[in-house]
């Protein structure tokens, strides 16, 4: 009598290739949700990571502590100069030296919100003239390679602009040359055209329809930045502020990060919302796939289980087989998500208005391991159960089923 075939002597690996070969289009379809299911996660995870990096690389090139802005009873906001709201708010330019004035305050720079051009030819969004001073800024200068002496018929543009430097815009009937182009801040500045405050208080008065009918008045500006003494700290100098310039909002730079998280709420909670209802629907779906292609390997569980293959052998063939499917959609899903998020970078960044930044390399790496470890205890989850079904079939049962 011939002893049994040894079960070690079989490959594992073949006999989990060849079953997904068998059932193509059933396991392709597993690997799809598995791939939808990561690819999502991840988006979500790099939205989140790359708008806040963003932001605090905008934050890092502004230069500013803090930003001093009109106080309005009702304001949940850093105002216009973040938020691109436009306001009928203004303070007197005088207080750009009282706040000079406060201790702990290095330099501070004003800017004033002159109006909105609600439709330009050479811009897809509602562009806004804003005025600065070119002797005391410490911001727009740092984000403009070679920043040139600005002229009174020159413009600097925001990232999302549009206009090559050196060409000619209009702005109410008047031609302006672009001298300088900012780099992404992730706030207004990307949709914003600066000139000087002088220019900026005639093209308030000469303003005609196109502008926003909040017209800006000579020696009034809409915001001051801030540059505070770090040795002393940002939190007492902005006490001082407050206490020293009554009628004014302090509003710390850094509170900016919070108000992305905000921003893109909407948009996570959709994903995250969407994946819920993706594993929701998939765990029974891929536990039913799952169970099916147990009752169908009836037979060659049973011959297996002839060769001398333990349960625990089968258990693991079977529960291997889902874990791999979707650790094979997780990767695409990973690789598809990370592609289209690096094809439509700027896209994203115009559609929500942030700056996105490609997340550095410690978050990308955790953020893919979170989407793949999600998709592979979604299939653990639903492939216990049809494992430890298929590992309890006693080998003539199991033949003798398969041949039904």
């Amino acid at each position: 009598m011939k002893s049994p075939i040894n079960i070690k002597k079989v490959n594992s690996g073949k006999l989990i290739t060849s079953s997904i070969r068998r059932r193509l289009f059933r396991n392709l379809a597993t690997i799809a949700c598995f791939a939808f299911v990561a690819g999502t996660i991840l988006a979500a995870g790099f939205l989140v990571a790359g708008a806040q990096m963003g932001v605090q690389q905008g934050l890092d090139r502004l230069g500013a502590d803090m930003i001093v802005i009109p106080l309005d009873p009702y304001a949940r906001n850093a105002g216009f100069f973040m938020t691109g709201q436009p306001s009928s708010l203004y303070l007197d330019e005088s207080v750009t030296n009282d706040v000079l004035a406060t201790p702990g305050v290095l330099a501070v720079s004003p800017q004033a919100y002159a109006g909105t051009l609600l439709s330009v030819p050479w811009c897809q969004y509602s562009v806004h003239v804003m005025g600065f001073d070119p002797k005391t800024d410490f911001t727009i200068k740092g984000m403009v390679t070679g920043m040139p002496d600005l002229q009174a018929n020159q413009v600097i543009v925001g990232r999302f602009v549009q206009g090559n430097v050196g060409s000619s815009i209009d702005i109410h009937g008047q031609n302006f040359t672009i001298v300088g182009r900012m780099a992404a801040t992730g706030f207004s500045t990307d949709y914003s055209v600066f000139v000087t405050l002088e220019e900026a208080y005639r093209l308030a008065a000469d303003s005609q329809s196109g502008m926003d009918p909040f017209p800006l008045q000579p020696g009034k500006i809409s915001v001051v930045l801030v540059k505070a003494d770090r040795e002393i700290g940002i939190d007492p100098v902005l006490y001082w502020v407050t206490v020293m310039n009554p009628g004014v909002l302090v509003y710390p730079m850094s509170k900016l990060t919070w108000q992305v998280g905000d921003q893109l709420m909407v948009t996570t909670q959709t994903l995250y919302l969407t994946v819920t209802s993706v594993i929701l629907v998939s765990l029974p779906l891929v536990a039913l796939i799952a169970t099916m292609g147990t009752n169908e390997r009836r037979r060659e569980i049973g011959l297996l289980r002839a060769m001398g293959a333990t349960k625990s052998y089968v258990f693991r063939l079977f529960f291997t087989e889902t874990v791999l499917l979707a650790f094979l959609g997780g990767i695409i899903g990973v690789v598809g998500a990370s592609l289209c998020l690096a094809w439509f970078q700027e896209t994203l960044s115009q559609s929500l208005q942030i700056a996105f930044l490609w997340p550095s390399l410690p978050v990308v790496l955790s953020q893919i391991s979170i989407a793949l470890m999600i998709a592979i205890l979604l299939a653990g989850g639903a492939a216990i159960w049809p494992a430890l079904q298929a590992s309890k079939l006693e080998p003539y049962d199991a033949i003798r089923r398969g041949q039904n």
